[in-house]
């Protein structure tokens, strides 16, 4: 049996009332949601909101969404999935 799939603004909910009800308590499995593509794309649209700057690499958001931002997406999840 495969639990529903649960929303990015819930797991944020469920992860800080867990972390301030239990000082001690150790989380696992966040890797698995650090690298859904929705948590990913959230990521990017905060990034790009706040005004981030263009990365290590020089990219930036114009250079990021010119190429197509799906790709970069899914680049960006390959590469956390295998650690590079």
């Amino acid at each position: 049996m495969r639990k529903a799939p649960i929303g990015l603004q819930e797991l944020r909910r469920r992860i800080y009332r867990k972390a301030k009800s239990k000082k001690t308590h150790r989380f696992w499995g966040l890797f698995v949601h650090i690298t859904k593509p929705e948590t990913l794309a959230e990521a990017y649209r905060l990034a790009k909101r706040n005004g981030g700057a263009a990365g290590i690499d020089g990219q930036t958001f114009a250079d990021i969404e010119a190429a197509g931002l799906p790709n970069f997406l899914t680049a960006i999840r390959a590469a956390l999935s295998t650690g590079r």
